[in-house]
């Protein structure tokens, strides 16, 4: 369920991001 993005950094949900690793 990955959903391809640029660059979601700005997200509300960051820490529940794998992409963001943290």
């Amino acid at each position: 369920n990955k959903r391809q993005v640029p660059a979601k950094r700005q997200n509300r949900g960051s820490r529940n991001s794998k992409d963001d690793g943290g």
